[in-house]
């Protein structure tokens, strides 16, 4: 059954929404004076060089898979290639565990143990990175501020701090050796340049009105390669709770994170307590032609030259252009195509892929011959994994 006739009278009954947020056109006064101060922070593409000539690309990828027996199985996979095809390094977690209770401590355990991975395989080879461009798949900035409580994993619930510490230390060994990191995502549902433009505005507006960063400059600026004026993100996604990082970590740590280990304690301490002398994340949108799809770039100001902290910009604020114009340049000058918005991710993303193909019959066929024992999916997920 395809349910065409009920899907169609679903749409005609939330036409007049449904258009709103796909036409270019305005659809109320709000949404002009959003659009007009979007055209003021647009910006056209530059034809600066870039001046790092070698250039690094990291992926990650993951798979779950639930057993009969109620075990779930993580595999989580991340590479780094680059310098012209002279470096490939590569990294594997497999996990293990008795049934996670709550579906949605599942994706974010993976989604944690794929962006460790990915920042532990730059780290491990942050000597061979000197001087040179690292492009990372997704944001820096939800990346380092979505994570700060535990995973209700046992045995990891320390894995969102390790991820935080991680990041400190890769944002410091970056500005040490020369390395331009940059966060490229190809879809992002934030609202803080939306934001920041509706504070320009000098109004105040309901979330609900707001539209996404992605959606406003799809709508207006589709016809219009350019870029958006970078913003500068502090305390933007954790400003309730600012102060108790810089004057009780302690306080945060128990409240957050109430059940990792007593001797990790005062580590989780000094990780919590070093997050507002972090540097804050430069942000900026690039349509590279007409009709593409924008694309936002992450960067930490230190990388830029620029002193400005998590903790010290709150939530966000508008910097000059020529903050990322290098940035934009690296971007522009590693892109492939409409389709390859950056060659060495594109290559990254291709052979970092775990597929249905090496999970369900390599991965599976090696647990099975090593444990000498059967392996058989959970009813649900045998109908489309066998």
């Amino acid at each position: 059954m395809k349910f065409a006739n009920e899907f169609m009278n679903e749409v005609r009954k939330k036409k007049s929404r449904l258009s709103s947020m796909l036409s270019e056109n305005y659809a109320n006064e709000f949404e002009k004076k959003l659009g007009e101060m979007l055209e003021r922070h647009w910006l056209p593409l530059s034809n600066e060089e870039s001046l790092k000539e070698r250039e690094f690309a990291v992926d990650g990828s993951m798979a779950h898979r639930s057993l009969v027996n109620g075990t779930d199985l993580f595999f989580a996979r991340a590479l780094l290639i680059g310098d012209e095809g002279r470096l490939e390094r590569k990294k594997f977690r497999f996990e293990a565990l008795r049934a996670l209770e709550d579906p949605d401590e599942v994706s974010r355990f993976l989604r944690l143990l794929m962006g460790y991975l990915e920042v532990q395989i730059i780290l491990e080879n942050i000597d061979e990175l000197s001087d040179s461009v690292v492009f990372m798949d997704g944001s820096l900035y939800g990346r380092f501020t979505h994570y700060y409580r535990e995973i209700l994993v046992s045995g990891f619930e320390d894995l969102p701090l390790r991820l935080i510490s991680s990041m400190l230390e890769l944002f410091r060994k970056c500005e040490e050796m020369n390395i331009l990191l940059i966060g490229i995502s190809k879809y992002s549902r934030s609202r803080a340049f939306s934001r920041a433009l509706v504070r320009s505005m000098g109004i105040s507006a309901p979330s609900s009105l707001i539209p996404s960063d992605m959606e406003i400059i799809y709508r207006w600026k589709k016809n219009s390669p350019g870029y958006s004026t970078p913003l500068v993100l502090g305390d933007y996604a954790v400003y309730w709770e600012m102060g108790r990082l810089s004057e009780e970590p302690k306080d945060f740590l128990e409240k957050y994170f109430p059940n990792i280990h007593y001797n990790e304690k005062e580590w989780g301490k000094k990780v919590l307590a070093a997050i507002p002398n972090a540097p804050a994340i430069a942000i900026s949108y690039v349509l590279p032609e007409v009709g593409d799809a924008p694309l936002r770039l992450d960067v930490p100001v230190n990388l830029l030259g620029d002193e400005r902290k998590i903790g010290s910009v709150s939530p966000f604020e508008f910097a000059e252009p020529k903050l990322i114009e290098q940035v934009i340049s690296h971007l522009l000058a590693s892109r492939g195509g409409r389709e390859v918005y950056n060659a060495l991710l594109y290559i990254a993303d291709r052979e970092v892929r775990i597929s249905r193909d090496v999970v369900d019959s390599v991965y599976k066929s090696i647990l099975r011959d090593e444990l000498g024992l059967p392996v058989e999916y959970e009813r649900g997920m045998r109908r489309f994994f066998g």
